[in-house]
């Protein structure tokens, strides 16, 4: 019953556009009656479709973490990589609203790429990345330079970074 709600609360063509937000809110109640039992809250692609509602809300956070539980649900070996990609994305939209601390963004996305790297083959989690870079390209160069910024320290600004 939350896919139906879900699927009449987003835009049919483009999913993170929200039409009407009753039936987002339908979706969420019955996902959240789902999860309280045996074998829902066991079942990753509740806690995927929960992390969407909350994305489509404008809950980053929230839905960041349906898609870590989702991510821990996952069966090594996976090949659908759905919860890994929500959560790619959702973790760097969080780091490009900034928010209190880049720096804790980039340690969630660091540990979630290694954890991703036991659940999936590795060539998989490499073609997630890329994609994510390919989609989101200047957002992941922002991370990627304040990821390295990080790396060399306070004060220090690495090759191409010198600003000369």
């Amino acid at each position: 019953m939350a896919q139906v709600y879900y699927y009449m609360g987003v835009d049919a063509l483009q999913e993170s556009l929200m039409v009407d937000e009753s039936s987002i809110n339908h979706a969420l109640v019955s996902l959240s009656n789902a999860l309280k039992f045996e074998p829902g809250d066991s079942l990753p692609d509740l806690h995927v479709l929960r992390g969407r509602c909350l994305l489509i809300k404008g809950e980053e956070q929230n839905a960041a973490e349906c898609f870590k539980q989702a991510m821990e649900l996952e069966r090594p070996g996976s090949t659908d990589t759905t919860t890994l990609r929500c959560l790619l994305l959702t973790l760097l939209n969080l780091f490009m609203q900034g928010g209190s601390d880049p720096s804790s963004v980039i340690t969630q996305l660091e540990m979630w790429v290694n954890k991703a790297e036991e659940r999936y083959p590795q060539d998989t989690v490499k073609s997630e990345l890329r994609a994510l870079y390919r989609t989101h390209t200047e957002e992941a160069t922002e991370l990627s330079k304040t990821h390295q910024d990080r790396a060399l320290g306070p004060g220090k600004k690495g090759a191409g970074n010198s600003g000369a």
